[in-house]
């Protein structure tokens, strides 16, 4: 048996420290939890270090101060304090001493001994542990300070990344004061709180009653926990409005430091009573959330006004639309080329990429010999396949040309996040194409959902109620309501895109809030029910699900949407696209499937076809002559936004969507990222490049990647295999990936894979677009892969015939060297990560690739 004087009898003094130490940490888990995600969100990723190379906010001063001061007011009273108070409430108690089990049977004098001596013995460590947890903060945003500057050390070119840098130093000047604050702060606590208590006791309200320091600190801790109860409430109820408040780097206290002292609390409690509250109320949530059976499950529309079965367009009536803006409608017209975007995953990294290539195409439209009259920018795209972040610059590309204004861009404000906003508000530059569809992407779509996620999500009622005018949805609806906010903020409103309320609610008919497909109906800004197209124009009926020609001739031209998720249930495509699924077969007599091995997400969610009330339909048999009965598809509608996230369910920031048959919610699967199943969105656009074939039209695909790579190697090599492998990879693994590869090696593999299944797809489109060219006269435009990627290290030496354009967006980085391999990926962008991105198209391959592109499509 332990003796009062002997707790740990034969074991040598430094063991015991340590067996102490671990003893001390379980006891202030609840702070070592918070700081330990602190250093290891600062510390490894790098989408939490470009939130401290924020300069969007530098476009005022008094802005930049108050954004910057709240931060640094967060971290020393929401996480440090909460963090250090915690711990020391904790460890100034006794029952964490002794377990409650061992504590029972022993005597009260004798359980007093023992944790007296107990205390005695380390009484340092119960002193420092406290302290030294306090102040890991201000090491995790140090650390992620310095991987900030890391990154842009090697980019000094862009102005964005000097002012960055800059800020980072500024900001690391502020992370050590408010750390010496700190330190102060511990060392002098009592006598500055037993000073506080005699002024308190002075007033005359409190004359009679004695105040201690300790007292009045533990009043200040119930303030805190009462703090914290209503940022929840508020944040839970209205996590836009925290948002707007609280954004981005200033969230991270917050989220980190917030519940730090409720449940230091709760285990404290723990301590005293020998039962795990924290554990109970962690099961309870997650019970809870568990009982919410619709709170992941996509967000559907009402019927319109247009019937569902003229939501999706027979392949042949969209050849039939783009011939027709294209000029080669009739018998024997020579048509150009066809381009299809593959569009690879990313989050806002990959969409800012689409839109910055896309934009650019679409402002050098002009260079095309059948240009002149034209106020169809996009007429030569046919399809675009975006994956997760590219789905979403895809559909805001289609959204934008849906919204355009006599063939113009339709953006009319810029927010603070774009890079280039001080420049279109000081008259400097206009919206270009390029411009309009970088600012479209550049908004802050983190903080919303990254505040759901916090707060709501892990306690989701099981019973949907709205509070006023703030309904209670999930993180993947409010990234959804992220960008059709800010979309209308660009295009439209100018209102804040933190607005409380729902954009949807007034602009139905436009934006991401447009109904996916019907194009040419009025949801795709085409033709409304009366047969008048946008523009007011006469033009013919139609049913495009039922492949007849000449569908809405006089509606302008939109590129196809395919956007890529992966069903949960069989790891296959699922996808949510413009094209009806199943197209006339080469010899005319039946339908094919389009993408034979993929679901279609309208026909996943429609009435199951052996329903008795289909007269004896045999679904199947509707397939098997030349028409497809397109109103069998009874799906609900989706937004445009809604069908973008279909594609970008990636983990912990989006969950898995759900979705049942129409009538029957017993049936249905679940939706997450298309990166699941390949990352380039180029199996798709093969599909799509194949049914183009047939038919006797050129497609190229244009692949848009954002990962940054090294560029490609020039001069001889040795006679390898043509892929060879990183050879020195695993001996250059850091010691901790090394320690934990039992776990990190598959997860490593598994994340990697998505980019290795891309890799693979475009070597099958490589050798599929070969072989369509065989047989093809010399001098007619050939089916062809164009790919336009980031590089870690681009090639910025200046052309001899650099056009005016080129020159003013490319002079200041021609000439230089630019290092980043490593670029965040997020729902947001730094300015210096948009500036560098913008700037891969002044790269020496990406440049002659896409002036060869252009050539190209001016072909017949």
């Amino acid at each position: 048996m332990k003796t009062a004087r002997d707790p740990f009898p034969g074991m040598p003094p430094f063991w015991s420290s340590v067996l102490f130490a671990s003893r001390i940490l379980w006891a202030s888990r609840i702070s070592v939890v918070s700081v330990v995600a602190g250093l290891v969100l600062f510390g490894k990723v790098v989408q939490a270090q470009n939130l401290l190379a924020d300069t969007s906010w530098n476009t005022s001063l008094p802005l930049a101060v108050w954004y910057w001061t709240v931060f640094f007011a967060a971290l020393f009273l929401i996480w440090s304090f909460p963090v250090h108070y915690g711990a020391r409430r904790t460890l100034d108690g006794s029952s964490w001493l002794i377990n409650a089990h061992l504590r029972g049977p022993m005597l009260p004098d004798e359980a007093e001994r023992l944790s007296e001596d107990l205390r005695h013995r380390h009484a340092t460590l119960i002193r420092l542990v406290p302290r030294i947890l306090g102040a890991m903060p201000f090491a995790a945003v140090a650390i992620g300070l310095a991987g900030a500057w890391s990154a842009l050390q090697n980019a000094d070119a862009l102005p964005e990344s000097g002012t960055a840098r800059t800020l980072i130093l500024a900001l690391a000047l502020a992370d050590a004061a408010a750390a010496i604050l700190y330190g102060v702060a511990v060392v002098q606590r009592r006598r500055w709180t037993a000073a506080l208590a005699r002024r308190v006791e002075a007033v005359a309200v409190y004359r009679s009653r004695s105040i201690s320091g300790t007292r009045l600190l533990d009043g200040v801790a119930h303030a805190f926990v009462a703090l914290t109860f209503a940022l929840f409430a508020i944040a839970y109820v209205a996590p836009v409005w925290i948002s707007s408040w609280i954004p981005r780097a200033a969230l991270v206290p917050f989220l980190l430091g917030s519940l730090v002292l409720p449940l230091s609390a709760l285990a404290r409690a723990s301590h005293r009573r020998g039962v795990p509250y924290v554990l109970l109320l962690v099961l309870a949530c997650t019970g809870l959330t568990a009982s919410n059976r619709h709170f992941h499950d996509l967000r559907t529309l009402p019927e319109g006004p247009t019937p569902v079965a003229q939501r999706q367009i027979d392949f042949d009536a969209a050849l039939s639309r783009w011939k027709a803006a294209n000029g080669c409608a009739r018998e024997g017209e020579a048509c150009p080329p066809a381009l299809i975007v593959a569009a690879e995953g990313g989050a806002s990294r990959a969409a800012f990429a689409t839109a910055t290539v896309v934009g650019e195409i679409l402002d050098r439209m002009p260079e095309l010999a059948d240009h002149a009259g034209s106020d169809q920018p996009g007429r030569r795209i046919f399809a675009m396949s975006g994956v997760s972040g590219g789905a979403l610059g895809v559909t805001l590309i289609r959204a934008a040309l849906a919204d355009a204004a006599a063939g113009g861009p339709p953006c009319r404000f810029a927010h603070r996040t774009f890079f280039r906003a001080r420049l279109i508000w000081d008259g400097q530059a206009s919206f270009t194409w390029r411009d309009c569809l970088q600012a479209l992407a550049s908004g802050d779509f983190l903080s919303p959902a990254f505040v759901g996620l916090a707060y709501r999500d892990n306690v989701a009622l099981p019973v949907p109620f709205e509070v006023g005018p703030f309904p209670l949805r999930d993180r993947a609806a409010l990234l959804e309501q992220a960008w059709e906010r800010h979309y209308d903020y660009v295009t439209r409103s100018g209102e804040s895109p933190f607005s409380v309320g729902d954009i949807c609610g007034r602009e139905a008919g436009r934006g991401l809030c447009r109904r996916f497909g019907y194009l040419g109906g009025p949801e795709a800004g085409g033709q409304d029910p009366a047969g008048r197209d946008a523009a007011g124009r006469d033009a013919a009926a139609h049913d495009p699900g039922r492949g007849e020609p000449g569908a809405a001739a006089g509606a302008p031209w939109l590129p196809l949407l395919l956007l890529n998720g992966t069903s949960v249930q069989t790891g296959r495509r699922l996808l949510t696209t413009d094209l009806v699924s199943t197209r006339v077969s080469p010899d005319g007599r039946a339908r094919v499937g389009f993408y034979t091995p993929a679901y279609d997400l309208f026909e996943a969610m429609s009435t199951p076809c052996a329903e008795p009330d289909r007269e004896g339909q045999d679904c199947p048999a509707a397939a098997r002559g030349p028409l497809d009965e397109a109103a069998l598809r009874d799906a609900p509608d989706l937004r445009l936004s809604t069908a973008a996230l279909t594609s970008a369910r990636f983990p912990v920031i989006s969950p898995a969507g759900t979705f049942g048959v129409r009538g029957d919610w017993a049936q249905g699967d679940r939706v997450v990222d298309g990166g699941y199943f390949e990352n380039s969105g180029m199996t798709t656009a093969l599909d799509v490049a194949k049914a183009l074939h047939e038919k006797g039209v050129v497609p190229l695909i244009l692949w848009v990647l954002n990962e940054p790579k090294l560029a490609r190697r020039e001069g001889p090599v040795p006679p390898r295999p043509v892929v060879t492998p990183f050879v020195g990879a695993a001996q250059a693994a850091a010691f901790l990936d090394r320690a934990g590869a039992l776990l990190t090696a598959p997860i490593e593999a598994l994340w990697n894979t998505r980019q290795g299944h891309g890799a693979e797809s475009a070597d099958l489109v490589v050798r599929a677009l070969a072989a369509m060219e065989e047989g093809r006269p010399p001098g007619a435009a050939t089916a062809q892969m164009y790919e336009i990627g980031v590089f870690a290290e681009p090639s910025m030496r200046r052309p001899d015939d650099a056009t005016p354009a080129e020159t003013r967006r490319c002079a200041m980085v021609w000439g230089q060297s630019l290092q980043v391999p490593v670029v965040s990926m997020s729902w947001w962008l730094a300015p210096s990560v948009q500036a560098y991105l913008d700037a891969q198209l002044c790269e020496h391959e990406n440049r002659r690739i896409l002036g060869d592109l252009m050539r190209t499509l001016g072909k017949r």
